[in-house]
């Protein structure tokens, strides 16, 4: 299903509401409409918004925890820490569970790492039960 912005939106503040602090942008709806993330430290939940076409977003969910991203660095090569501008124990030391949605960001953007495809089935109200535990 494709959402407009303002769906998207109120999505991230619901979500901002039950637990979703962990976004690129300290804003949850900029979080969620702009870098497309927001993560509940607690849970490990994921959602992921990804615009298509003119406007409309979709959306999609999955767990992400400390341990699967301080694997995946382990896992990097070099080409990832520059494109980060970062050394690679520098970036496995700062790892945080409350902020992982920035390096989950940046690995989505260099090579798609964790799932954010579209979920077409994927109804708001289907999101929103899924990720609440």
């Amino acid at each position: 299903m494709y959402y407009t912005e303002e769906q998207v939106n109120a999505l991230a503040r619901y979500l901002s509401k039950h637990g979703y602090t962990d976004g690129v942008d300290v804003n949850p709806e900029i979080s969620l409409t702009e870098y497309g993330i927001l993560r509940n430290p607690q849970t490990g939940y994921v959602v992921y918004a990804r615009e298509v076409g003119s406007g409309g977003y979709c959306l999609d969910w999955s767990r992400v925890n400390l341990d699967n991203v301080r694997q995946e660095l382990t896992d990097m090569t070099g080409g990832f820490f520059s494109f980060i501008g970062e050394e690679k124990a520098a970036a496995i030391a700062r790892l945080d569970n409350a902020y992982l949605a920035n390096d989950i960001s940046s690995m989505n953007d260099y090579n798609d790492l964790f799932d954010q495809s579209c979920n077409w089935d994927a109804t708001i109200e289907t999101i929103k039960s899924q990720v609440r535990e």
